[in-house]
């Protein structure tokens, strides 16, 4: 299972991924974080320009490879490129499951309104700085390999784009 991670608002730093990546490791072994460089950018406040963090998302989105989109951090800026994004989303990115919250609701109601079933509200990879942080970004691996194993049993693979035949 390949999630891919990217930052629509504001970046993380390379820690906070070290840190998620070896939490992942212990216990979900089948998992593989992919994190966009775009997530480290900075840009003023933001994690890169408007269309730098636009396009992460869609080619994030959009990758046959990628099995999940989880969000990085909140903040403010996701609301400038939401619409559009999901617009340039092609039907290959309805096949996966997203993640976060904060500022992320912005896509992640672009994407329900437009269809998306596998959305959901819930923590993010910034999460594991707080207070009961390792445990937030637990529930977050445990809901996004599931809704990749429950899109699997829908009949489409993991990290390919294609629907096998029945």
């Amino acid at each position: 299972m390949r999630i891919g991670i990217v930052a629509p608002s504001t970046p993380i730093l390379p820690d906070d991924a070290e840190a998620v990546r070896a939490l992942a490791s212990l216990g979900y072994p089948d998992v593989e974080l992919v994190f966009d460089a775009q997530c480290f950018a900075t840009h003023g406040h933001f994690a890169g320009e408007d269309g730098h963090r636009f396009a992460a998302l869609v080619e994030m989105a959009n990758r046959p490879d990628i099995d999940a989109v989880w969000f990085a951090r909140g903040g403010y800026g996701a609301c400038r490129i939401a619409e559009d994004a999901v617009a340039a989303m092609t039907d290959g990115a309805r096949r996966k499951a997203f993640l976060g919250y904060s500022d992320q609701g912005n896509v992640l109601g672009a994407l329900y309104r437009e269809g998306f079933d596998h959305v959901a509200h819930g923590p993010m990879v910034a999460d594991i700085r707080r207070d009961g942080g390792e445990a937030a970004v637990l529930r977050a691996l445990d809901w996004l390999s599931r809704a990749i194993r429950a899109l699997a049993r829908r009949g489409w693979n993991m990290a390919r784009a294609t629907r096998r035949s029945t």
